[in-house]
């Protein structure tokens, strides 16, 4: 079953870890308020190759723009596996 697909559900019987990762993004939302510094996001996609990762989008005039592109190029120059060119960076 592809998890990403069945994020909407709350039935903790057939997808209980949808159900656990929700509860545990609300208990860090509410723990950690404005402090809370980064969710990594980590790939294994059921029909692309390698690893990789989704970032959201922001202007290369801005410093987000690099930060959030740096630890993917990292790995990806760690790791043959990690692909930098495969990473997302609009959402």
């Amino acid at each position: 079953m592809d998890l990403n697909r069945s994020f909407d559900s709350d039935d903790e019987v057939t997808n209980p870890e949808i159900v656990a990762l929700k509860e545990l993004g609300l208990q860090l939302k509410n723990e950690y308020k404005d402090r809370f510094e980064m969710f990594l996001d980590l790939h294994g996609h059921s029909f692309e190759k390698n690893a990789f990762s989704y970032g959201p989008d922001y202007d290369s005039s801005e410093a987000n723009f690099y930060q959030i592109r740096m630890l993917p190029k990292i790995l990806s120059m760690r790791s043959r596996y990690f692909k930098y060119n495969s990473c997302t960076f609009r959402l």
